[in-house]
């Protein structure tokens, strides 16, 4: 395993099949499974590209990396105030809900090969809450990425290209709903409403 396998999971060689069957490349939600719907489509000259291309995967992992320990200080802010028993408890332990599974969506992109059932279980959970706490443009985003991931991929009505198609724009929406529900996050701070009446008192 060491001196065969592994070799061929760090070079992407062991998942070659998602290279070569169409049906595989469209339920692959990862971001690697973004660039080979794109190339297939002709959007990418030459070769295949590398399943574990290391500059999209490191760019891809600081991007994240960066995103979610510039977000983790709201929750150091919020964590005692999740074991409240008032609405700024319930606040707070909804936002480290929906920071979690941003994080896990995040995360579960790294990977090389994301089915698309398993990827955006998480991502749709999210959009759920973010439905229901958020306003405007953000419950506007969760509600049409909640319709969006509801539909089971490939289509078997669909052509390959729209089946191409519309998991990219799936991939771009996990990104996009994760990141921002990340930022939203970091600036919302579930203790200001108490820090308020604390300085009006």
């Amino acid at each position: 395993f060491i001196s065969f396998q592994v070799p061929r999971l760090l070079s992407g060689e062991a998942f070659g099949f998602m290279t070569k069957h169409p049906g595989a490349m469209v339920a692959n939600a990862s971001i690697f499974g973004f660039w080979h719907k794109l190339h297939a489509l002709g959007g990418l000259p030459g070769d295949s590209p590398q399943l574990i291309n290391p500059v999209l995967s490191w760019s891809f992992l600081c991007l994240a990396g960066g995103l979610i320990l510039w977000s983790s200080r709201a929750t150091r802010r919020s964590f005692a105030a999740a074991f409240k028993d008032n609405s700024d408890g319930q606040k707070a332990r909804i936002g480290l809900l929906v920071q979690w599974l941003a994080i896990l969506t995040l995360a579960q992109l790294r990977s090389p090969f994301l089915p698309w059932p398993y990827g955006v279980i998480t991502t749709q959970l999210m959009c759920l809450i973010l439905a229901a706490q958020s306003k405007g443009g953000m419950r506007f985003l969760a509600i049409f990425g909640f319709v969006y991931f509801s539909f089971y991929l490939p289509f078997s009505a669909g052509s390959t290209h729209f089946n191409f198609i519309y998991g990219m724009i799936g991939t771009v929406l996990m990104i996009l709903i994760s990141g921002l529900a990340l930022v939203v996050r970091q600036n919302s701070n579930p203790q200001s409403h108490s820090a308020q009446l604390h300085r009006a008192s």
